[in-house]
């Protein structure tokens, strides 16, 4: 509910004149499953959001195939500011980016605001379309995600895929997410599994 945000500016020098500089925001948080329950900052979160995604709606199914849509992650920044200060308004403490990470903005405006951020990557029924000769290619993008994201506080939790029901890339997308991190939890959204 107090969000602290601090930055880390870093300068390299060469003798006494500077050739670059990089200033690094970030913050501070815990976030873990204790039990049945998640903890932020050793007190336990409830959980209320959705998924911030809105290429569905009444008549239509989601997806480009079947009906016109609009991603909140093509939205320009001033409107995903927007929209999540909305999002709070509605009493929500959380939102899932669906489908796909989404804009620098929309992480930016969550770590201002304190809504927490269940990040998703794009891997949506990879099953379909690839195996395990994709692993070498799926676990590099996942480090760029996690390496781009980590400094996040809004980010509290990484989904790996989403709906892999079949086959091996489930479980391939898991573990390099939690070799990539093993700050967050991590998941795989797979009623079946693996959930290793």
């Amino acid at each position: 509910h107090d969000p602290k945000l601090y930055r880390l500016e870093t300068a390299l020098w060469d003798k006494d004149k500077m050739v670059d500089v990089r200033t690094t925001r970030f913050g501070f948080r815990q976030f873990y499953v204790n039990g049945d329950h998640y903890e932020l900052n050793g007190i336990r979160a409830n959980l209320r959001g959705d998924a911030y995604e809105f290429s569905w709606h009444e008549g239509f199914r989601h997806g480009p195939a079947t009906a016109p849509v609009l991603s909140t992650k093509e939205l320009i920044p001033q409107m995903q500011q927007q929209l999540v200060r909305e999002y709070q308004k509605l009493n929500n403490n959380m939102l899932r980016p669906h489908k796909a990470s989404g804009i620098d903005e929309l992480y930016d405006a969550c770590d201002e605001l304190g809504l927490l951020v269940v990040d998703e990557a794009p891997f949506w029924e990879t099953w379909v379309r690839t195996d395990e000769r994709a692993k070498p290619n799926m676990e590099a993008w996942i480090k760029r995600w996690i390496a781009e994201r980590r400094n996040h506080p809004s980010i509290v939790a990484w989904i790996a895929s989403n709906e892999c029901w079949y086959g091996p890339t489930g479980a391939i997308l898991l573990h390099a997410v939690r070799s990539a991190d093993t700050s967050r939890p991590s998941f795989n959204e797979d009623p079946w599994g693996p959930q290793p």
